[in-house]
């Protein structure tokens, strides 16, 4: 799939385990039929798909997982207090 997409094979990699999700994180496909397709531009899902393009991320689910637990209000009256 790499060399027929002509990306390197560890993008090839991110980009399948994004879009397929694992047994315990559903990618980004089994989101859109759940959700719907406005749930691509939801913090998680452009998470996992940034760690796609960027090797120094780690994998799509951490980045994702990571998106899930920040808080929703980060903005800077939330800050400070």
């Amino acid at each position: 799939m790499a060399a027929d997409l002509g990306i390197p094979p560890w993008q090839a990699r991110r980009l399948t385990i994004a879009l397929r999700g694992t047994d315990d994180w559903p990618g980004v496909l089994a989101r859109i039929t759940a959700e719907g397709p406005d749930v691509v531009g939801s913090p998680v899902v452009r998470a996992a798909l940034t760690a796609t393009r960027r090797h120094c991320d780690r994998s799509p689910i951490f980045a994702a997982r990571r998106a899930e637990q920040a808080p929703a209000d980060v903005g800077p009256q939330h800050h400070a207090g």
